[in-house]
This record gives structure tokens, sequence and C-alpha cells, in this order.
């Protein structure tokens, strides 16, 4: 039988195991290590009262060969090892001894010829195989003779003394080991099948922690009280494997309790994204922009749905400390979705104030359009953009609400009196620009006029300077006149007053240019006497060193020439200037000052004209 085997392997092995600590003791063996008492003699199987028809050429040990090798292979766990560890291996049946029921009782009294011929031939064939293959226990190749087997016997009952020897645990206590074992993964079972079905009740959500420890308390105890009936009458089994039991299902609930809670944090921050959604696409109905009271009303109301559909969902799982934290979270995530359409909400109100601005700002530029490009005067500018700010100020408040936001509209009141100011700003600009776009066209007309009243129809030249000089006044104040006449409503602005001094300016150019063609004119009239004074110049030119000799001596040639002729009855003030315009558009004259130029020159040209006021 498997476990006849199962045990003879137990005990060779034991055996050899014993023999092997008796030589690694070195207190009790002293002789140096010895394979020889570690092997086996070969083993013969007897089997009694048995006879069975094998195959045809299977004898009794192949038989046994077989049944070891199919053990082997039905026990996937461990080999048995029996070929390994005896020598040899025989099968020996022996036939039925006798056929009287008396003798079978008591063998003892049995004589020879009260036995069967099976028997006694099996006997007998059993013994000579016994005799040929007997074998003394060998020590270094020498066979153990009484000495050694005394000491070997006397190691023997010192190791059981000591209790060196193994232990052959019995059947039954197999059988025990056995049943505590299956007893606990029974119970084990048992605690896991009621978790699944616990667990499935659920609908596979999270389990409330109180509901689930109660649950295991009393399914706990079921399992004791299981174990306890599945041990009836094994007391004395009973508590340290109920023990390592009880653990071992504690561990397990602790493991679910953690896993449960991860469920729970799970569960809850799904149900926070949801409504976090759920407060959105409620937000997202709202057509912008709404008044901000109202907004804020239906944020309150959307938390409010939000945060009781989020309990109705988890309500049952508040015994966890993170449920209400992540409600809290909720909250958190709803404020700030919230705060994106508010401020989402205060940009659409911003639009709306800032379209309304535009109709102010452009209600007030049509106000004040300048149809006729005429600048106004300072108070008629005033009385426009009053009435012009009024009338944007109506205008734009027509298009904002003041509902919408109270501190956005008070924002927007401002902006648009700001904005307005800045257009009165623009308006007076515009109004100046105008205003100065008509003086530059009045002051180039003048200048027109200037130049006609004093041009050839007029005054015929070449003239007496003095006379020239009154004409030209006469005209210019006249001119000056009619400017302060044409803008004498906008005295107030000092660009005409500016404006004025560059009037001023060109007139008094154009007056110098009529002076100066007034002096071309005379100095033509006078070239004779002039020529006649060049050629004298040119004889004596070389007698002067210095720029101030050389233009003193030119002067007094030509100033006595022009006393001859009929610049006798010029003055000397316009002989002199007559004469000055002749040298400075004559070439030859010039060249000669120009080579007369220099440090040298001009320090005695200052000496000498510094001396001339000595000795003049």
């Amino acid at each position: 039988h498997q476990d006849d085997l199962e045990y003879l392997e137990l005990l060779s092995r034991r055996t050899r195991l014993f023999a092997l600590q008796a030589q690694i003791n070195k207190a009790v063996y002293h002789e140096s290590f010895d394979h020889d008492l570690l092997s086996f003699p070969p083993l013969i199987w007897v089997v009694q009262d048995f006879v069975q028809a094998s195959k045809a050429g299977e004898t009794p040990t192949d038989w046994l060969n077989k049944l070891v090798a199919s053990s082997i292979k039905e026990n996937q766990d461990f080999d048995l090892g029996l070929a390994e560890i005896f020598a040899d291996l025989h099968c020996h049946p022996i036939f039925i001894p006798s056929a009287d029921k008396k003798i079978l009782e008591d063998l003892s009294t049995a004589e020879e010829s009260d036995l069967t011929a099976d028997f006694k031939s099996d006997r007998d064939a059993l013994k000579l195989r016994i005799t040929e293959n007997i074998k003394p226990k060998m020590k270094l190749n020498s066979p153990i003779r009484g000495p050694e087997l005394a000491t070997l016997l006397r190691v023997l009952v010192s190791a059981s003394n000591d209790g060196s020897l193994p232990e052959i645990p019995g059947r039954w206590k197999i059988f025990l080991d056995q049943l505590k074992v299956s007893s606990k993964e029974s119970c084990i079972r048992f605690y896991n099948s009621e978790l699944v079905s616990f667990k499935n009740l659920s609908g596979n959500l999270p389990i409330n922690t109180t509901k689930l420890y109660i649950w295991h308390r009393d399914t706990l105890a079921k399992t004791e009280e299981l174990f306890h009936k599945l041990l009836l009458g094994y007391n004395e089994l009973v508590a340290v494997p109920l023990s390592d039991l009880v653990s071992k299902l504690e561990s397990k609930y602790a493991q679910e309790k953690e896993i449960n809670l991860k469920r729970i944090n799970s569960k809850c921050i799904e149900t926070k994204q949801q409504q976090s959604i759920t407060a959105e696409q409620m937000m997202g109905q709202l057509e912008l922009p709404q008044r901000m009271d109202e907004m804020r009303e239906y944020i309150e109301y959307v938390k409010r749905e939000c945060y009781k559909d989020y309990w109705g969902v988890v309500n049952y799982l508040s015994d966890v400390p993170d449920v209400r934290n992540i409600s809290n979270e909720l909250l958190v995530a709803i404020d700030e979705i919230a705060d994106l359409f508010v401020k989402e909400n205060l940009r659409k109100i911003n639009e709306v104030y800032e379209s309304a601005k535009q109709v102010g700002i452009a209600k007030f530029r049509s106000s004040t359009e300048f149809k006729e490009q005429e600048p106004l005067v300072s108070r008629e500018l005033k009385r426009v953009s009053d009435l012009a700010k009024v009338d944007s100020r109506k205008a734009a408040e027509t298009y904002a609400d003041p509902s919408l936001d109270k501190g956005s509209y008070k924002k927007f009141l401002d902006d648009l009196n700001e904005s307005l100011e800045k257009e009165v700003i623009s308006l007076s600009e515009t109004n100046l620009n105008i205003l100065s776009s008509k003086c530059l066209q009045v002051i180039s007309t003048l200048k027109l006029a200037f130049i006609s009243r004093t041009g050839s129809d007029h005054v015929k030249l070449p003239t007496f300077e003095e006379s020239l000089r009154t004409q030209l006044n006469l005209e210019e104040n006249k001119i000056y006149r009619e400017y302060t006449d044409h803008f004498n409503q906008f005295t107030e602005f000092k660009e005409v007053a500016e404006l004025r001094k560059r009037l001023e300016q060109e007139i008094k150019l154009l007056a110098g240019q009529r002076v100066q063609e007034n002096l071309d004119a005379l100095t033509k009239a006078v070239s004779i006497p002039l020529t006649n004074a060049m050629s004298i110049v040119k004889l004596s030119a070389a007698k002067y060193d210095t720029v101030w000799e050389f233009k003193t001596f030119v002067k007094k040639v030509c100033s006595g020439e022009l006393a001859k002729g009929k610049a006798m009855e010029w003055s000397e003030e316009m002989r002199s200037n007559v004469i000055d315009n002749f040298i400075h558009n004559d070439e030859y004259i010039q060249n000669e000052i120009q080579s007369r130029d220099g440090i040298f020159s001009m320090i005695k040209g200052w000496i000498m004209w510094i001396l001339s006021f000595f000795f003049n």
C-alpha cells in the first residue's frame, strides 16, 4: 500500500539521519567519518498470507519495483527514494501456512506436518535468500565484530537517553495534524465565502465601516464556533490553532478594512468630481451678463444642491472623516468654478458698460463736430462742451443698466466722466488747431497784402531811404491792426499772440527785403561814380595791409565820388548805406578783404581802429 511505502521510507530516512548525527557528535564518536555506517543492506519485502497471479514473466520483485515507481509518480511533492536508500529491493510472498483454523490461531502449536507445502516452499526459499545475501556490517572495509557492536549499542542507548533519536509520528498524530489543518482551512473558506456574500449584498459599493466591523465580529464568532464543532472532543487541540486562525482572520479583516477605506475615498472623490461637473454645467446654462446679486444667489443655490446630492450618495459612509473632508473640498471646488463664472460675468458687464461709454463718446463727438471749421471763443466752447457732456451721459446711461453691478456701474460712470473730460481736452485742442490754421491763413493773406502794397505798383524804386522806411512802417502797422481786428475775440488764446509775433517777424523780413531792393536800385543809380571810385581803389589797394585800412580807404574814395554827382542830395546815412551795399556785393573788394584776413592783420586793424578815435 502507498502509505506503507511512505512509512517505510520515513523510518529509513530517520534511521540514516540518526547514524549521520551519531558520527557528527564528537563527544560520543571520535573516529573518522565513515560512509559504510550510512549504507543499508538489501531490502526484502515479505508479503505473508498472500498469493496473486501476475503477468507472464513478471516476478514479485518486478511487481515491487513497479509499485515503488508508480507511487513516486502519484506523489508529486517528493520522491520516496527507497531504491536509493537500500542497496537492493526484493519481494518475497509467503502462502498461508495452514488450512486449519486452530493452527492459524496459534502457529506455535503447529508441527512441520501441519504446514502447507506452498508455505514451506516459500519459507525455505526466504531462508535461503537471507543466508545467501546477508552481509556483515562493515567499517573501514572490515566487518564489525562484538566490541564494535557493543560500542554502537552504547551509542544508541546514550542517544536515546539524550533525546537524540528522531521521533516517528504515529498515524493518529498525523490524522490529528491533518484535522487541525483542514479545520482551519475550512473556517477560512467559510469566512471568505461569507465575506464575498456580504460584499455582493452591497452591490460592489464601499461598505459602511461600522457595518463592516459588526459583520466581522459576528462572522468571526461563527467561525470560532465552527472551528470548535470541527474539533469537537479535541479540546486540547483547539487553543493554538484557534489563536492562529483568529490572527489570520483579523489580518484578513484589516486588509479588507484598508481596501474599503480606499474605496470610500475613491467613491467620495468620484462623487465630488461628478458634482463639480454638475455645478459647472448648471452655471454654464446662465446667459451672461447677469445681475451680480442674482448670480450670487444662483451660485449659492447650486452649492446647496450639489452639496445635498453629494451627501445623498455618500451619507451612509459618513462615519469616515474623509467623507466630510472631501465634502469641504467640493465646496472649495464649486467656489473656484463660481469665481471663473463671476469673472466672466464681470467681463461681460464691463463690455456692456464699455459699449455704453463708447455710445456716450460718439454722442459727444457728433454734438461737438466743427462743421464750418470755424474756431470757437472760450465761452462758446465751454457752453458747447457742457451741453455735449450732458447729452452724452444721458445716451450712455440709456445703454448701461445700473442694476448689473453697483461697483462696475460706479467705475463705468467714473470712466465715462474721465473719457468725456479727455474729449473736452481733445475738443479744445481741435478748436485750437482750427484757430491756429485760421491764423496761418490770415497771416498768409496779410503777407500777400503787404507784398502787394509795398510792391512796384505802389512804391517806385529807387527812392529816398527815409521815405521808404516811413511807408513800410505805415503798411506794417496796418497789417498788424488787420490781424488784431480779425482775432480780437480770441485774445485769451496765447497761440494768437505767438502767431502775431511770427507775423511780425515775417513782415520785418519782407520789409528788410524791400529796403535791400531799394539799396540795390540806389547802388545801380550811382554805378558810374562807384566805377570811377573802383579804378582809384585798384591803383592804391596795395598800400593798405589790414582789412580795416583797406575798407576805410574804399569808403573814403566812394564817398568822395558820390559827393560830386546826383547823390549830393542824399543824406550822409543814405550814401553810407549805399557804399556798404556796394562793398558787400563787389567781387573784387571781397577778394581783397579776404586776402587781408588774418591774425596779424586783424590785430593791427584793431589797433589802428582804436587809434583813430584819438587822432581823427
